[in-house]
């Protein structure tokens, strides 16, 4: 009775044992998904990495589209007007010196070599009126007269962000002049050495375009070919307006 029982068991175990070998899906007493369920699960497709990666910057395609706005590159002009003090006046047997307060013009055109750093070719011009006439110590206005210190040369600046301050320097070759009103030549320099610093601070009126105030120191000598060596001297304020 006992080997009956025994060889029943086996053949029971036997018989469970070979549908789950034919069919992988057959398991008694487990609820298994058939075959086509198992063919859905595999169409679904792995994750994709990239799929899950972070999305770049949304400020980035703004930053690209406003390159150039209010930044000091590319091209740059400049343009200054306002009043100055000037004086020519030379050293010799005695002294002689024309001064007053009159107007200057500059010009600026060139380009950013660096980010915020600027070189320009220049021209500047300062005129006086009537100037103020000094020999030996005795002064008289002299009426009728106009008084011009010019000068061509080369610039850099460099300006400070985000303050939009800027400083400055620039070598000239400079000369004087004087004419009467009627544009009559009395006297004229030769060319001389004269160099300048200045500073000044700008506004962004537009995405290129700014507006501010400068101050500039001018100094230079020169040779007027008749009474030895003259000095000029120019202090500038101005207001003015710069394409960058």
């Amino acid at each position: 009775m006992k080997s009956t029982t025994t060889s029943f068991t086996a053949a029971s175990l036997l018989l469970v044992a070979l549908p789950a070998a034919a069919d992988p899906s057959f398991a008694p007493g487990l609820d298994l998904p058939s075959t086509p369920q198992r063919a859905v699960l595999a169409d679904i497709p792995a994750s994709d990495e990239s799929a899950s990666a972070e999305p770049s910057d949304p400020r980035e395609a703004p930053e690209a589209a406003t390159s150039g706005k209010h930044a000091h590159d590319g091209f740059y002009l400049g343009l200054r007007l306002g009043p100055a003090f000037s004086s020519v006046g030379s050293e010799g047997a005695e002294t002689v010196e024309l001064s007053g307060a009159g107007t200057s013009f500059d010009l600026a055109i060139g380009g950013a070599v660096a980010a915020n750093l600027i070189v320009a070719a220049e021209f500047g011009a300062t005129t006086v009126s009537d100037p103020t006439l000094s020999v030996a110590g005795e002064e008289s206005t002299a009426d009728g007269y106009s008084m011009t210190s010019s000068g061509f040369g080369a610039g850099v600046s460099y300006y400070i962000m985000p303050y939009n301050m800027y400083v400055g320097a620039a070598a000239y070759l400079i000369s004087a002049s004087v004419e009467s009103d009627d544009g009559v030549a009395l006297a004229e320099s030769d060319a001389g050495f004269g160099a300048a610093l200045r500073v000044g601070k700008e506004f962004w009126v537009s995405d290129n375009w700014g507006l501010g105030v400068n101050l500039e120191v001018q100094g230079g000598s020169m040779d007027d070919g008749d009474s030895g060596t003259l000095e000029v001297s120019n202090v500038k304020f101005g207001v003015g307006a710069t394409y960058n």
